[in-house]
């Protein structure tokens, strides 16, 4: 996955790429900044596949070529190196956050700010400071009609994850969930390491997912991290967390980087009620005690194209498609953790 930044940003080269542009009336005029692979190769080829509710208007993007090339692939109408020439026009609704992840705070609050929806990939920020930005947006009462923001927690919408919630909704006592990640060796020189690193970057989706299961809030957070005996392994991407929540239930989050690369990267276990929910790699889901709908997949299936759907009918009906709060909540855990 690699990201571009808006960051520094050279002598503003607007260029309209189509001059015929047009959409449906019930689509939403989307900006995309940061043309990276990931929006490339997943977010864009989604909004392709759901025209009446996403059109591709605009490319904001730090290397001109890279952004006309995405531009005209997909369709819009125009290219730029500023931000502030989505932010002042009136037919962007959607600002779609795609950048490096130290940039994504102050890209949200410059959004927001110009009334656009905000659509950012996780991290919210990456730092208390960012985020304290963005919770006094949202606390601000002279504010009247505040956009839509949903971080790109994308598990949840999962089949996988709906169709777990259906049986835990009934469930009769607490959850206990056991969230096993085999995340990979990256190297120390690898930029995943910078600005909160991989806990702040990409625990805080597993984390999400625990949280939307138990549909409580965190009231402890406990730590446990490696101590390596080589430098080249880092501690702070291997940690086993320990959530409990408001409603009694029990996270056990373990995230790892020292792991074999041929074993399954997500292994998710949900046990109520004497009943055990176990979920392999959003590719296969299997009940002991509770009968689940068979919906295997040859490739795993994490929600990207079902939180799509589910952000464009929050703003249709100026709801949240996951809380506010619960977003703050995640990424505040994820700081926890990283400081600890």
């Amino acid at each position: 996955m690699s990201y571009d930044t808006t960051t520094e940003v050279p002598t503003n080269n607007k260029v309209t790429v189509n001059t015929n542009y047009a959409k449906p009336n019930s689509a939403l005029n989307v900006a995309l900044v940061g043309a990276g692979s990931f929006a490339t190769a997943m977010h864009l080829p989604n909004m392709q596949k759901m025209k009446d509710k996403y059109a591709l208007y605009a490319v904001v993007n730090r290397t001109g070529h890279k952004s006309k090339t995405v531009a005209t692939h997909f369709d819009a109408k125009y290219t730029t190196s500023d931000i502030n020439d989505v932010l002042i026009d009136d037919n962007v609704d959607l600002v779609f956050i795609t950048t490096q992840h130290k940039d994504h705070a102050a890209l949200v609050l410059q959004s927001l700010q110009a009334g656009k929806h905000v659509f950012v990939e996780k991290p919210l920020a990456t730092t208390q400071e960012e985020l304290d930005k963005i919770i006094a947006f949202y606390n601000d009462d002279s504010i009247v009609n505040k956009p839509q923001l949903l971080t790109g927690f994308n598990r949840r919408f999962s089949k996988y994850a709906q169709e777990i919630k259906t049986h835990t909704e009934q469930r009769t006592n607490p959850l206990y969930i056991s969230y096993r990640i085999n995340a990979g060796f990256r190297p120390s020189t690898d930029a995943l390491h910078e600005h909160g690193g991989r806990v702040v970057g990409e625990v805080c989706h597993f984390i999400d997912l625990i949280s939307y299961l138990t549909d409580s809030s965190i009231v402890s957070v406990s730590v446990e991290k490696l101590s390596p005996k080589n430098g080249h392994i880092r501690a702070d991407d291997n940690v086993s967390v320990l959530l409990k929540y408001k409603d009694g239930s029990v996270g056990n989050l373990q995230y790892f980087a020292v792991g074999n690369k041929g074993y399954q990267k997500e292994n998710l276990e949900v046990h109520y009620d004497e009943k055990t929910i176990i979920m392999d790699d959003f590719i296969k889901l299997t009940g002991y005690g509770v009968k689940v709908k068979d919906i295997n997949s040859k490739t795993p299936e994490k929600g990207q194209y079902e939180e799509l759907i589910h952000f464009y009918n929050a703003i249709a009906k100026n709801q949240w498609a996951i809380g506010f709060d619960s977003m703050v909540e995640t990424t505040q855990a994820t700081f926890l953790i990283q400081d600890n």
